[in-house]
């Protein structure tokens, strides 16, 4: 049945054949089969494939048309920023992990413990230092 309307061509490859027939003509073979037996609709198979194909087109423009609108919604990208300048100057405590250090009831030594960095999020709130590891930890819980 499937051999009527056969997309495969000389040139390609015999494996990619094999996958293409496996893959491809199966699953429209078994899908005409259970379509004729629900249905009961009497179609052959070509007008079965190009309405298959009209439908996946269609389709494929709604959802392009859905993606480009939740592209304009979704929020940029937080990214771990180097600051440029001298190393005395630019490096700053993590805020992170001088939260960590002050609820475990040190805040007193926070400052000496906590790791100064000079790497920031230029996306959050306030434009925080971030050492990498709590970088990694405060954006996966967010994402």
């Amino acid at each position: 049945m499937a051999a009527y309307s056969s997309p495969l061509r000389k040139t390609a490859k015999w494996y990619r054949k094999l996958a293409i027939e496996l893959i491809l003509n199966t699953s429209m073979v078994n899908a005409y089969v259970l379509y004729t037996e629900v249905a009961g609709n009497k179609n052959k198979i070509v007008e079965f494939r190009k309405k298959i194909i009209q439908y996946l087109c269609s389709k494929t423009e709604e959802a392009r048309q859905v993606q480009t609108n939740e592209n304009q919604v979704r929020k940029r990208r937080h990214e771990l920023t180097l600051v440029e300048g001298a190393k005395h100057t630019v490096r700053k405590y993590c805020k992170q992990c001088y939260t960590n250090i002050s609820e475990q009831g040190e805040r007193k030594n926070a400052k000496n413990k906590t790791k100064k960095v000079n790497t920031m999020c230029k996306d959050c709130e306030g434009q925080p230092f971030f050492c990498l590891d709590c970088f990694n930890k405060i954006h996966k819980a967010v994402n």
